[in-house]
């Protein structure tokens, strides 16, 4: 019986990925990501996007700012934070951005790091701890000399044990900020509502990502910790009442 039904799976995925095959070879990267293991499409997403940094990373300046971390950094408009450099990754782990931050130089010269990661690592199963532990390795090897701002993880909009996750980690994370010199630890809270979901008025349609409004909101925390007037619109939740 057990044989029989993994044989009418395979044959099912079959004809699935001969009438659709990106979309079967979509799924099924979503699937392996969601898993923790390793996802053909996330793999050489994040291996050509470190090629193409790695390529730039010596023209980066002493006087800019470095964004490292997931999709939260990877889609936040540089020009709102003047003089940025962004090196994110969406979908990325805080542990595999703890083994490519050491092939880069540039954090060892740049003014100020931008950090804001582990949201896959939570989503994965992975405990606070090890996101904690991961982020501990990023700051280990950024010079105690150049300031970090290491953003909180923002919440979901499902809400539930989540939002419990997200706050374990961002109390592990602001715990190990204030051991190091130099790093300012962001809370993203006001990113989230009432129960401590993210905001509906800052998620995008997946409930997990930031909509223009949000990155607002992000620029302007990221902005505030950096001593950087931001640049655009004004944030939605920061407008003065009419």
């Amino acid at each position: 019986m057990r044989l029989a039904a993994i044989l009418v799976g395979a044959v099912l995925a079959a004809g699935f990925l001969a009438a659709d095959p990106a979309r079967y070879f979509s799924l099924a990267d979503r699937v392996a990501w969601r898993l923790g293991t390793p996802a053909p499409g996330q793999t050489r997403l994040e291996d050509t996007l470190h090629t193409l940094y790695r390529r730039g990373d010596a023209l980066i300046g002493s006087d800019d700012t470095l964004l490292l971390g997931d999709s939260h950094l990877h889609g936040f408009p540089t020009s709102l934070l003047p003089g940025s450099v962004n090196f994110s990754i969406g979908g990325e782990t805080a542990a595999h951005l703890a083994e490519r931050v050491a092939d880069y130089t540039a954090p060892l010269r740049v003014r100020q790091v931008v950090l804001l990661t582990g949201r896959n690592d939570l989503a994965q199963g992975r405990a606070p701890a090890a996101v904690a532990d991961a982020v501990g390795r990023i700051l280990g090897y950024i010079p105690q000399r150049t300031v970090v701002v290491l953003l909180g993880i923002p919440t979901v909009r499902s809400g539930g044990n989540a939002v419990h996750s997200t706050r374990e980690a961002n109390r592990l994370l602001a715990e190990a900020c204030a051991a190091r010199p130099g790093c300012r630890f962001v809370s993203t809270e006001t990113l989230a509502d009432a129960s401590g979901a993210l905001d509906a008025r800052f998620a995008s349609a997946d409930g997990v990502h930031l909509n223009p409004a949000g990155y607002a909101e992000l620029a302007a925390l990221i902005a505030a910790a950096t001593q950087t007037p931001p640049q655009g619109p004004i944030p939605i939740s920061r407008r003065p009442a009419p």
